[in-house]
């Protein structure tokens, strides 16, 4: 199972107990996804969606390239990769 680096950015990071960058394993993206939730359960109710995998409200980056959802839970995870969760910034 490898082991990857997730980097969470503003209040996903505080849901983390201000944590910028946490350790997730999972041999898929989609495993490594319900590691960190499972790990800090605070982040599951903003980050994890049962059926999506990801919350439409977040960008999920795999070794800085942006994985289309929910086909990209599949993605095979390595050791060392750097998966990304960036909320996504709306306005106007």
């Amino acid at each position: 199972m490898a082991e990857v680096t997730v980097v969470l950015f503003a209040y996903l990071a505080e849901l983390a107990g201000g944590q910028n960058e946490v350790r997730a394993r999972g041999d898929t993206l989609d495993e490594s996804l319900q590691d960190v939730c499972r790990t800090y359960p605070s982040l599951a109710a903003k980050l994890c969606a049962p059926g999506v995998g990801v919350v439409p409200s977040i960008s999920v980056h795999l070794n800085g390239r942006e994985v289309t959802l929910p086909a990209g839970l599949a993605t095979p995870m390595r050791e060392g990769d750097r998966l990304v969760f960036l909320p996504v910034v709306a306005g106007g």
